[in-house]
């Protein structure tokens, strides 16, 4: 017992310094005024990563014992995305400085909810059970509630919450009852349980029903077409460093947590029967969700509605990582392992994300939410430091090099082309297509930048913490795409967590069910 809570040791620590941080509302003004928050947190999580540091041990993680066995899982995936998270949150809490006071937030509930966001966060990918699962995300939802709501005095903030829980209320009903269903006829909440029945051909209308109900509720989360309408207008309404957060942190760990549910799972083994496959599932909704990311991306003025439809692309190309099921060196077809690129990837687009909110955050606003480009306008005259760093994050989103996006993006395709013998080659040529097209709304805010006057109207906020946030970032994106092999590494070896176990549709002699070159493998055996 002693040893699950040491594991559990980095989500004790960032729930801990949430608590402390809420408390300190109950100080005297003066008091309250004089404690650095955003340091504080930033400590508190600092001591939970380095925890996570500690637990890593290469290729293995010693698994949880009996007292948590079934309900987490603290596997290499689980640490690789817990460090992942627990850097992008520290680095929203510490470009926050400066403008809780300028967009009337309360410090104490901002950061607070930063904390309990993030342990929502890291329940949800640390579960092993579809109780804990749904647990784990209503915590993280109603975390997210409070912060994008908190602009007091904003219409579109009051908007923007509203949209939020609504929208999230449905997503987690459709979520419920798909687990519910899933429960019922498989007779377990464990992913391992689930994964075994399913395993064992055992198929039936509920069954595909809770399956669909699932991943519809997991599409509203991430913003998956057609579920993606609320996310822009969340974007454009939340206060900036809240969509940073968003944009950079809880869509990796929901992402994550899919990808969980999906190997560990064994999810696709629900529509085994189907006269659909399941990569043909995938395939369309991936080809619609970065078609029509990018399409809606290049008429947005304003650049969080554009960055919020460019985040939906990126969902799109992800997506296509649900194929990626490389076969393991044990010469057995019926073992198959998610792609470390797909981790890559996650982090690279969560970085960038993070780092142009964050400068999004610096801007001036003029009293109000507007985020079009006439506030870019000559920035790089006014705030060349500024400037460079949002195009180094436009640049790395955009997937040029040299980059971590750029790496990121060529990791997944080039995978994409050599695991799928060449029946992937439409797909990898859409997606480059995609991302040609996205070139041009992510140099338009350089333009804006660098070719055209500003009205010089308005201050940038000025914080040495934040400055040293966003300079952080923009280090982490240019070592990553100049020397990525370490990360790729570690993402390679965290991805070998997930693992397919005999799935049969693996070794079918007919259509692959879980992806189209997956009896490829067998045939070269």
């Amino acid at each position: 017992m002693s040893s699950d809570l040491f594991q559990l040791l980095p989500l004790i620590l960032v729930a801990v310094t949430g608590l402390g941080v809420l408390l300190t509302e109950l100080l005297p003004e003066r008091a309250r005024s004089a404690v650095p928050l955003a340091w504080l947190t930033a400590v508190g999580l600092s001591a939970g990563l380095y925890v996570v540091c500690s637990l890593w041990a290469g290729d293995a993680v010693s698994p949880v014992g009996a007292f948590l066995s079934g309900w987490v899982t603290i596997d290499g995936f689980t640490l690789f995305v817990w460090g992942t998270l627990l850097v992008s949150t520290m680095l929203v809490a510490l470009y926050s400085h400066g403008i809780e006071a300028e967009q009337n937030l309360v410090k104490g509930e901002y950061y607070g909810f930063l904390s309990l966001a993030l342990v929502g966060m890291m329940m949800l990918v640390a579960a092993a059970n579809l109780l804990v699962l749904f647990l784990a995300l209503e915590t993280l939802s109603v975390s997210l509630y409070a912060l994008v709501g908190m602009k007091r005095g904003s219409s579109r903030s009051a908007e923007a919450a509203l949209k939020f829980f609504l929208n999230g209320g449905l997503a987690s009903a459709l979520l419920l009852y798909g687990l519910v269903l899933l429960w019922g006829e498989t007779g377990t909440l464990e992913l391992a349980g689930l994964g075994a029945v399913l395993a064992g051909g055992s198929g039936s209308p509920l069954l595909y029903l809770g399956g669909t109900l699932v991943l519809v509720g997991f599409g509203f989360k991430v913003g998956v077409v057609p579920f993606h309408m609320w996310l822009p207008d969340v974007h454009e309404g939340a206060p900036t460093t809240v969509v940073g957060l968003v944009s950079g942190a809880v869509a990796v760990a929901v992402f994550a947590a899919l990808l969980r549910l999906v190997y560990q799972g064994m999810l696709p083994e629900v529509f085994a029967g189907m006269p659909f496959s399941y990569a043909d599932a995938v395939v369309f909704v991936a080809v619609l969700t970065m078609t029509v990311g990018n399409l809606m991306a290049m008429h947005q003025q304003d650049v969080k509605r554009m960055l919020a439809y460019a985040g939906i692309a990126h969902v799109g190309y992800l997506l296509t990582g649900l194929l990626l099921v490389p076969p393991l060196g044990s010469g057995n077809p019926g073992l198959r392992f998610a792609s470390g690129s797909v981790l890559f990837y996650l982090v690279a687009q969560g970085l960038a994300m993070l780092l142009a909110f964050g400068v999004l955050a610096r801007l001036p606003t003029g009293g109000n939410d507007e985020g079009g480009l006439v506030r870019l306008a000559g920035l790089s005259r006014r705030r060349p430091g500024l400037a460079f760093l949002l195009g180094l994050a436009l640049v790395s989103l955009a997937g040029f090099p040299p980059t971590a996006g750029f790496f990121a993006r060529f990791a997944l395709l080039r995978e994409l082309t050599v695991l799928g013998n060449g029946k992937l080659v439409v797909l990898v040529g859409i997606a480059v297509a995609n991302g040609l097209l996205s070139a041009y709304y992510y140099l338009r805010p350089v333009m804006h930048m660098y070719m055209q006057d500003g009205a010089g109207e308005g201050k940038e906020l000025s914080s040495r913490t934040a400055n040293f946030a966003l300079v952080v970032l923009a280090a982490l994106i240019l070592v990553l795409g100049l020397l990525p092999g370490r990360l790729a590494n570690l993402a390679k070896t965290a991805s070998r967590e997930l693992t397919y176990k005999h799935a049969p549709n693996l070794r079918s002699s007919g259509p692959a069910r879980l992806a189209p070159f997956a009896n490829q493998g067998a045939k070269d055996r």
